[in-house]
């Protein structure tokens, strides 16, 4: 499709480095991208500008910063034709506890975008009323957070009013499905350092390597994958090198990321993660939940290859999937090839930007016709 050229800013969030790489895949069709955040994070993605680093604030801080928001909000409201919004929220509502004040303000004519990344969208109790087995049955998932039910229905209200205002909305986890508007968009993960993550040359080694990265131990079941290894380090002794990856930022894990044999993701989401798209770059195979019946959400293929590639695996049954490829090691040789052709064939940048182009012109194409 025919596109003109389109000034088009990412905001106002970090979030695994999704917005950043699919900035350099819009940047490789041609496009003036940015990505502007708001609050830096000690993961250290790339971004375009960055407001303020180091962790984001407390909300007391976060008050006596937001002038610079503010101005900042009026300097670029009416300079892009693309506004596109990550994790659910916009300049002036970076952690997602207001309810998008600015949102109705941005310029007129330009298109309005949100990309959900997780729990922006996910409600615990419709999860738990889905489904039988989620991170949303885990009382420790994120300290507890959700345990009152007032995030489910503040995150219910914002979605509302994002739908009213959005023209395209995209999900990055096929779960959030259940809870976001039917005219929602599955988008795979892009990754901000997709270009300098080369895949691993093969070397015999004595022992199996694998690593853990949770960024919430609760959220990823951190605590079973503790277990389970103690149990395996009984039973496969120096076969066995496991290294749990935190307090790093994204530029440190990956080079642990590099030394590994096999990633070990999420457990109770229902999806994997930027990790393991960072993991399968380099040709780790990984270990993650799949649900199943989300999978209607993705395109058929996709969701074809995925059940290929993910072995079933729970918390129950995360030790015996290990001791199967610890017993074999030509699964997991054959695991890494068929890794490096997944990612290539579903999240490179610039495949995944090749859609999202298309999408804003259709978009821009609808309000035309609608005019």
């Amino acid at each position: 499709m025919a596109a003109r050229a389109r000034k088009i800013l990412h905001l106002p969030t970090e979030v695994g480095g999704n917005a950043y790489g699919l900035s350099r895949g819009e940047r490789a069709w041609g496009r003036d991208s940015e990505v502007l955040v708001a609050f830096g994070s000690s993961f250290g993605f790339p971004a375009d500008r960055v407001l303020y680093t180091g962790p984001s604030p407390n909300r007391g801080v976060y008050w006596l910063r937001r002038a610079r928001l503010v101005r900042e909000f009026f300097a670029l409201r009416k300079a892009y034709d693309v506004f596109h919004f990550n994790c659910g929220t916009t300049l002036l509502d970076p952690h997602g506890l207001g309810n998008l004040v600015d949102l109705p303000y941005y310029g007129r004519d330009s298109l309005k975008v949100f990309t959900y990344n997780g729990c922006d969208a996910r409600q615990k109790y419709t999860t738990i009323r889905r489904c039988g087995y989620s991170a949303c049955h885990r009382d420790d998932c994120y300290g507890g957070v959700c345990n009152d039910g007032a995030r489910d229905a503040l995150r219910a209200r914002r979605i509302r009013k994002a739908a009213r205002h959005a023209d395209l909305i995209f999900a990055l986890n096929p779960d959030l499905f259940w809870t976001l508007p039917r005219q929602t968009l599955f988008l795979p993960y892009t990754i901000a350092r997709w270009d300098a993550i080369a895949a691993k040359r093969p070397v015999a080694r004595k022992a199996v390597r694998i690593v853990h990265a949770p960024s919430n131990r609760g959220c990823k079941g951190s605590a079973v994958v503790l277990g389970v290894m103690e149990k395996l380090r009984a039973r496969y002794g120096d076969r066995l090198e496991f290294t749990l990856v935190e307090g790093r930022s994204n530029a440190q894990a990956l080079r642990l990321y590099a030394e590994a044999d096999l990633l070990i993701d999420q457990l109770y989401v229902g999806w994997y993660g930027a990790v393991a798209v960072e993991a399968m770059k380099m040709g780790v195979p990984v270990l993650a939940y799949i649900r199943d019946e989300d999978l209607r959400f993705l395109p058929g293929a996709m969701a074809r290859d995925c059940r290929e590639l993910f072995p079933p695996v729970t918390a129950d049954t995360l030790e015996d999937a290990l001791c199967a490829l610890l017993d074999n090691p030509g699964l997991l040789d054959r695991a890494a090839r068929q890794s490096l052709e997944y990612v290539h064939a579903w999240h490179d940048p610039v495949k995944v930007a090749r859609y999202v182009l298309d999408k804003y012109e259709e978009a821009f194409a609808a309000r035309r016709a609608r005019a």
